[in-house]
């Protein structure tokens, strides 16, 4: 919903951790880290998703914690949408880490093209 993602995203530690460190993490690794041009290393950000995912998950079904998000309260929802939410986030997660990979080879590309001469 429009109010959840307002919530997530701009008030409270949401606003940090959703929205600003993302942006800053982003723009730090795409301007100004040196890149490795190593594919093996999108896998990272999936399996760390996934490991987090899945103490989250046990710690659902074992009523230790309720969430944080709606998609790992497996107890309020059949599997099937459990399993169906998790290939989904693992897949966005690749897709992102891909982008943004992708955008930081091609910035370092343009970068060192026009300093070459100087």
């Amino acid at each position: 919903s429009p109010h959840l993602k307002n919530v997530l995203l701009f008030e409270g530690y949401g606003l940090y951790h959703h929205t600003i460190i993302p942006i800053l993490t982003i723009v730090s690794y795409v301007f100004l880290e040196p890149h490795q041009n190593k594919k093996r290393l999108l896998y990272i950000p999936v399996i760390i998703t996934f490991l987090y995912g899945l103490v989250m998950v046990i710690l659902n079904i074992l009523h230790k914690v309720s969430g944080p998000y709606f998609f790992l309260q497996v107890n309020n929802q059949p599997i099937s949408q459990s399993v169906i939410w998790s290939i989904g986030l693992l897949v966005l997660v690749f897709i992102f880490a891909l982008l943004i990979w992708l955008f930081a080879v091609l910035f370092n590309k343009i970068k060192n093209f026009l300093l070459k001469d100087k």
